[in-house]
């Protein structure tokens, strides 16, 4: 079976938006965050992998604010690409090795993976971090 993975070529797409839309779509952000969203299909021959990307900015920020939050979410959008690199290296194994790549458990683990950096990069920078709770399932290998 063949992996195609899409999506991560480009850049997210940026959209101005109100401070209460932010607040309401990103839990505990003001002025911007990143989002993603994936699907996947799975044919005979094929595991397609899609991933949609975008960065959400508030409408009410001044340039410099805005600079600061796009170089912030730029930071999250990076953790994103290495944690999606490897995510498509762990299911390029376990389709080579000829086991069920267990798509649904991955990617729940990728969210937490997702949401563990963040939660890192947050504490680096002296704010409250997001609480990251682990999928039930085994980590897949």
């Amino acid at each position: 079976m063949r992996l195609i993975v899409n999506g991560l070529t480009r850049a997210p797409a940026e959209t101005t938006v109100s401070p209460s839309e932010i607040g309401s779509q990103c839990r505990g952000e003001r002025n911007g965050c990143f989002k993603y969203d994936y699907e996947w299909d799975q044919t005979e021959t094929t595991l397609t992998l899609t991933f949609n990307t975008r960065i959400l900015i508030s409408q009410n920020l001044s340039a410099t604010e805005l600079q600061e939050v796009r170089e912030h979410e730029s930071h999250h959008f990076q953790d994103f690409l290495r944690l999606a690199g490897q995510l498509q290296n762990a299911i390029n194994r376990a389709l080579g090795a000829n086991r069920d790549p267990d798509m649904d458990n991955r990617l729940a683990w990728f969210d937490y993976d997702t949401c563990e950096a963040g939660a890192a990069f947050h504490r680096s920078i002296g704010r409250i971090p997001a609480i990251c709770i682990p999928p039930g399932g085994a980590r897949p290998a």
